[in-house]
């Protein structure tokens, strides 16, 4: 366990020495030290901030610190081991607090140190408790042994089916391609991506151009391939990912992990006193009721929907005149939508990248958030990191503390989760010490690579992003 890389609480994770057969034994070890501390603190009879608070405090923010590389690697580098080595390791966890969550022991420690202290403690460390204790009557501490037992299994089955999910689009979304010897049938892509449709086809060892699922490539099918017939064979591609009518295979369709998925949720909300798992969700956040959440959605679909209305109109009116098209489908309307914006605006989303090199977007964005607030943000040379394009930056207030830390992975590749988001890699936090722990968050997106002879660019979308 020594040489066990997950186990040192370093500030920042040693990515280039994580081995992947360490990954689960790390979590165990960690998981096994935790339910140590936890027997520990429900004997004791006197209950200090310090003894109590910080001690499972500093427990959970080492296994917080071991499993944010594995659930991210598995994110973004996914591959066979670390998929085993990431699902062991989520049902361990899984199993592990949902335990936590109903240890009625435990429970009652932190009910007994709340009513002793809550009128000495600041805002802060009330709020803190409150939300630890709503987090207990949520696992069901409340319920009878049978009960708990039954929603313990209910929520191991949910993740396992919730990760199921995630990884069946990704397996369906890389197993999907298209490969053409020669740009032809490409007609109206952008120079950009046919070169990275050739990078594609040369490390397939194919001949021509080879196109994929990620969303850098079926945005520019979308928005710019005159092939009608082309469009529409990436829409119902990526539109079908995961389920019963992808093209490639059905072996990774997901209809029956949804199901089972909403009846899990649905059934562990009754047990837990809810009427659906809306109500249930709403427990921890900022809307009172379900129906002020539908009044709100029914309010933003009136506004939306006769304005959407009228844009269709107008799509179909300049399709049927200036594109002799007199039908349009969804795999049309991307492609409709840039012509006549070129048209009548002179605008082009390809002409638009020109301005917004990968490069000037990042300086310009740091100088703004300088100007802002008055924090600037230096890039962090280290070779710890996880894909050679990926950037670590250190975040300085105007005194020159370091405020955090962030990871930025940019484009799309191969056996990385499509989409954008952030994550988080260590927790802002107090020790016991007084020391603040600075915060580092991973950021992720999937835009356009650079390719052998052009640097990357970003899309107005991806800036807005």
């Amino acid at each position: 366990m020594e040489k066990n890389t997950l186990l040192k609480s370093t500030l920042l994770p040693a990515f280039s020495k994580i081995k992947k057969k360490d990954m689960h034994l790390a979590m165990k070890h960690l998981v096994a030290e935790n339910q140590k501390i936890v027997n520990n603190i429900e004997k004791l009879k006197i209950l200090t901030w310090n003894n109590f608070i910080y001690k499972l405090e500093e427990s959970d923010d080492k296994i917080s610190k071991a499993w944010a590389p594995i659930r991210h690697l598995n994110s973004v580098m996914n591959d066979k081991e670390i998929r085993i080595e990431y699902e062991k390791s989520l049902g361990l966890l899984t199993s592990h607090y949902s335990k936590i969550g109903q240890n009625k022991n435990l429970f009652s420690q932190y009910e007994k140190f709340y009513e002793q202290n809550k009128k000495k403690l600041n805002e802060s460390q009330n709020k803190l408790l409150e939300n630890t204790l709503r987090g207990f009557r949520l696992s069901g501490v409340h319920l009878d042994n049978k009960k708990r037992k039954l929603l313990r299994s209910y929520q191991e089955r949910l993740a396992k089916l919730e990760s199921k999910f995630e990884q069946n689009i990704l397996d369906s979304s890389n197993s999907w391609s298209k490969n053409f010897k020669t740009n032809k049938a490409l007609s109206g892509m952008p120079q950009s991506s046919l070169e990275i449709a050739a990078e594609t086809a040369s490390r397939n060892k194919e001949d021509g151009y080879t196109l994929k699922l990620d969303q850098p490539c079926y945005m520019a099918v979308m928005t710019f391939a005159h092939s009608q017939n082309l469009r529409k064979t990436l829409y119902l591609a990526y539109a079908s990912r995961a389920s019963k009518e992808f093209p490639v295979s059905d072996k990774w369709d997901n209809t029956k992990n949804i199901e089972e998925i909403l009846t899990l949720r649905q059934t562990m909300s009754k047990i837990l006193g809810y009427k659906n798992y809306a109500e249930y969700s709403l427990a921890t956040k900022m809307a009172n009721s379900t129906n002020e959440v539908i009044k709100f959605l029914d309010n933003l679909k009136i506004k939306a929907k006769s304005k959407s209305k009228k844009e269709i109109a107008l799509l179909k009116q300049y399709a049927r005149k200036k594109l002799n098209m007199e039908s349009i489908y969804p795999w049309d309307i991307a492609y409709i939508a840039e012509k006549y914006k070129e048209e009548n605006f002179g605008i082009s989303q390809e002409e638009l990248k020109k301005y917004f090199p990968v490069e000037n977007v990042i300086k310009g964005l740091f100088k703004l958030v300088k100007s802002l607030y008055g924090i600037e943000v230096k890039l962090k040379k280290t070779k710890e990191v996880w894909h050679k394009d990926v950037r670590l930056y250190e975040i300085y207030d105007k005194n020159k503390n370091l405020r955090g830390k962030f990871y930025f992975d940019l484009y799309a590749r191969q056996n990385k989760r499509g989409g954008a988001w952030m994550d988080e890699c260590i927790q802002r936090r107090k020790k016991i010490s007084g020391v603040i722990q600075s915060p580092v968050a991973f950021i992720t997106c999937n835009s356009s690579p650079p390719t052998k002879t052009s640097p990357a660019f970003f899309t107005h979308y991806d800036v807005e992003t």
